[in-house]
């Protein structure tokens, strides 16, 4: 019997651990970190694959256009300023809630670059807006 109650705890343990790494994002952040901030980021799914420590650019590669010219100088200025980032083309998210299919809509939609910073977005920011919405992350 007691080989039971113990099969049974960790029965429990383990289903409260796959909940909690699925909806974990969800429980860290509080319901007003999902608001604009000052900088105007907003909160969104962090992309599959992505590390949340590093500043996500989105803007098409190799392309003559306005917009990807402001990926490639928003990319060299944190580089310059030793902030970790990445410039990406596409992205994968794990959906799995209207709320997040829905800030993934409204922010991807929006100009070019598409920036992400520890799981938090805008479309088209500034420098500024970037250093200012990593430095808070960062504490």
């Amino acid at each position: 019997m007691a080989y039971l109650k113990w099969l049974l705890v960790i029965v429990l343990a383990l289903v409260g651990y796959h909940w909690w790494q699925k909806h974990r994002d969800l429980l860290v952040t509080d319901g007003a970190s999902h608001a604009a901030g000052s900088t105007g980021f907003v909160w969104m799914p962090q992309p599959v694959g992505t590390s949340p420590y590093q500043v996500l650019i989105f803007a098409p590669r190799n392309c003559p256009s306005a917009a990807a010219q402001r990926a490639r100088e928003l990319s060299r200025e944190l580089a310059a300023r030793d902030v970790p980032h990445a410039q990406l083309e596409e992205a994968n998210f794990d959906l799995d809630s209207a709320e997040g299919a829905a800030a993934v809509k409204r922010v991807m939609e929006g100009a070019v670059p598409i920036v992400i910073v520890h799981g938090r977005a805008k479309a088209n920011p500034s420098l500024d807006d970037v250093l200012t919405e990593y430095e808070a992350a960062r504490r």
